[in-house]
């Protein structure tokens, strides 16, 4: 089984599949979102997200960002080049997750 979490509104519009998890865990909760994903799709990219993205590269997931600024694309692609994945718009991100699995 596959798990790809969305992290923010724009992606839950999109996605047809979105399941929350309502905790108390505050930043732990973003941990086992991550942990417990095969693929991260980012949508647009704040404090809170760029976070996720960090926790994401050391367990060796793949991250697909959409919607982010130029400086996150660069800074991520050159943290983890094999993990990270720049797309434009949703379309592209499917195909994406769909060449990964």
């Amino acid at each position: 089984m596959t798990n790809i979490v969305n992290f923010t509104n724009w992606c839950r519009a999109t996605f047809s599949e979105y399941i929350p998890i309502s905790t108390n865990m505050r930043a732990g909760r973003n941990y086992i979102n991550i942990l417990s994903s095969d693929i991260i799709v980012v949508c647009g990219m704040g404090w809170w997200t760029s976070s996720e993205v960090s926790l994401a590269i050391g367990p060796w997931k793949k991250v697909i960002l959409v919607w982010t600024y130029k400086e996150a694309n660069d800074f991520y692609k050159k943290l983890a080049p094999n993990q990270i994945f720049v797309v434009t718009d949703f379309n592209e991100a499917i195909k994406v997750i769909k060449d990964i699995l």
